[in-house]
């Protein structure tokens, strides 16, 4: 029996004191500081607690490791193992969870169509 738990089992207390609640020991792999910075550019943002930085950091590392698996089983479904952006735009149309991303990752297109809809966007036929 370590120390620890002869004193706690000797009081018979143990547990008696309210404890907060913590988060896991676990570490991120981005700088919290750049974490925090970025979340400081929403000018809404007043204060930011260090847990709440934390956890936007794990949500992320969490989000960006589901798109990557994502991103290469596309690639490994056309038998590659190389991750293309053409894998991650198709990831992002065909996934839903990930639509918000379409206009950032839109899908490719040869470029005589690209100009075909420019010049339909532009009005020039």
């Amino acid at each position: 029996m370590s120390h620890k738990e002869s004193n706690s089992s000797k009081s018979g207390k143990e547990g008696s004191s309210p404890k907060k609640r913590s988060l896991p020991q676990t570490t991120s792999s981005f700088p919290l500081a750049r974490v925090k910075r970025i979340m400081k550019e929403d000018k809404d943002v007043i204060q930011i607690s260090n847990e709440s930085v934390f956890l936007v950091s794990l949500a992320t590392e969490y989000f960006l490791e589901y798109f990557a698996k994502k991103s290469f089983g596309q690639s490994q479904g056309e038998k590659r193992r190389t991750v293309t952006y053409k894998d991650v735009a198709r990831v992002v149309k065909d996934v839903d969870q990930l639509e918000f991303l379409l206009d950032v990752v839109p899908e490719t297109i040869p470029f005589k169509k690209a100009l075909q809809k420019q010049k339909e966007i532009k009005g020039i036929n």
